[in-house]
């Protein structure tokens, strides 16, 4: 299983994550305090001052993205975890797989398409 970390790449899933936490921050307070908490770190990989994998404890607020208020917003739990995967040296071709496929039943399973908020 080959690691996926592509700076350039990794560059725009922290940009995405930013624009999702900033776009929710004021309506959902968690949202705000988990981009008080994740912006050193995404500034640091926009600055590219990451250029190798983190250990996973370094990346906080997984609790408010998987299993907190933050995962009824799909758009943020997918980039939130897409970020986080591909930070930590996570991300294989393998995980890519499996995380596309729990993301497609997650989608059935609510009914939905897009963001649920």
């Amino acid at each position: 299983m080959a690691v996926i970390f592509e700076i350039d790449r990794l560059k725009k899933e922290a940009q995405e994550l930013k624009d999702i936490l900033l776009k929710y921050k004021n309506r959902y307070p968690e949202a705000k305090s988990a981009l008080k908490l994740l912006d050193p770190i995404i500034q640091k990989v926009l600055d590219g001052k990451i250029t190798d994998p983190v250990p996973e404890d370094d990346i906080p607020c997984a609790y408010s993205f998987h299993e907190g208020t933050l995962r009824e917003i799909d758009e943020m739990e997918s980039a939130y975890a897409t970020f986080a995967m591909h930070i930590t040296g996570s991300d294989t071709d393998e995980g890519r797989k499996i995380f596309d496929e729990i993301m497609k039943e997650v989608e059935e399973e609510k009914g939905i398409k897009g963001p649920n908020i």
